[in-house]
């Protein structure tokens, strides 16, 4: 009993210590504690903003961490169609890299959705880190009917 006394302060401190200065610790504690801060910056990309039906809608989601470690992160994507919510998707990636990491839409998980007559309209697609919906990310996008064909 008495070495457990002895043993008990010292645990505790290598605890402490390895939270401290594990990589990832201190981001960790920031998205635990709910702060502003993200290391975590979102941007999408697509190289038009006008599709045809039926067209497959392509473009690239980018990640930034500028945090000097790898993180875990998940990510909530939103599809809205006319104005109104159509779908909502949750995805993770188990390593996020410090620096630039660049993701195509079918990789991210954003899901297909130009698909016939009825996806005509106004898209939004709408990324964000989970609880961290001030730092999403987003991007319009609009479907038209096919081109007509000139008869001869």
């Amino acid at each position: 009993m008495m070495g457990m006394k002895r043993l008990y302060p010292g645990i505790i401190f290598v605890l402490i210590f390895a939270l401290v200065t594990l990589p990832g610790a201190g981001a960790a504690e920031d998205m635990l504690k709910g702060d502003l801060f993200s290391p975590l910056q979102i941007q999408i990309k697509v190289s038009k903003k006008m599709f045809r039906i039926n067209e497959p809608v392509s473009g690239t989601v980018i990640i930034k961490n500028t945090y000097p470690a790898t993180l875990l992160a998940i990510f909530r994507i939103k599809l809205f169609h006319d104005g109104r919510e159509f779908s909502e998707r949750i995805t993770s990636i188990a390593t996020v890299y410090s620096g630039t990491t660049k993701f195509s839409f079918k990789n991210f998980g954003i899901p297909e959705f130009n698909n016939g007559a009825g996806s005509e309209g106004e898209w939004r697609i709408r990324i964000a880190q989970q609880n961290r919906d001030s730092s999403a990310a987003e991007v319009n996008l609009r479907v038209v009917p096919p081109a007509v064909k000139k008869k001869k």
